[in-house]
């Protein structure tokens, strides 16, 4: 459906059904097929006359999706420039949470790419926005700057930030995130105690 429409012109209507087609795409592991149609589904975003706030609400979904599909295929370069653009859109308007999520998740791309010091200093602006609130995106941050501590052989503070992370894990009420941060810590603190 969504090439059907894409052809007719009508971006409003193809829009939703290219967000589709790429989710289903990166279900599928597909994730190529997942980036064109995310790219597609941005493109048509200009083109299909949304107010400034419709429009911004959904760019911001599908430059986050975007930016997972492209992390998770090590399409680094891309992940990057998608939650770059994320932030230019100000912290009052995204709220806290969403605004640490950017940086965490930019956090953990430079943290890929082995450039810890920009790892480190995303990580740590995330939890500078969050503060000390109890929030899902607490946990999964100190979960994350956990695992780059141990990258760098910092095992000490691995393991406090881990302990730290495990405390405000049940916070994250979403099983599928709460897993991965869960693994992390269950490695990073399992190597880091077993290194001592």
């Amino acid at each position: 459906l969504c090439y059907h429409f894409q052809r007719t012109g009508d971006a409003r209507t193809a829009l939703p059904f290219t967000v589709s087609a790429a989710e289903a795409a990166a279900r599928s592991f597909a994730h190529q097929k997942a980036i064109r149609h995310y790219e597609k589904a941005l493109e048509l975003l200009e083109k299909a006359g949304f107010n400034e706030g419709e429009k911004a609400a959904k760019e911001w979904e599908i430059l986050e999706k975007l930016a997972v599909v492209a992390s998770t295929t090590g399409e680094y370069l891309l992940a990057e420039k998608c939650l770059r653009r994320l932030l230019r859109v100000s912290k009052e308007e995204l709220g806290a949470e969403r605004a640490a999520r950017v940086h965490r998740k930019l956090g953990e791309t430079f943290n890929r790419r082995g450039n810890y010091k920009q790892a480190q200093q995303h990580l740590e602006g995330a939890l500078a926005i969050i503060g000390h609130d109890d929030c899902p995106e607490r946990a999964i941050t100190l979960a994350a700057l956990s695992w780059l501590y141990h990258e760098k052989g910092q095992m000490d503070q691995s393991l406090s930030l881990g302990r730290e992370a495990l405390q405000a894990l049940p916070l994250v009420k979403d099983k599928e995130e709460r897993l991965r941060p869960f693994t992390v810590l269950n490695n990073t603190m399992g190597l880091a105690l077993s290194s001592r």
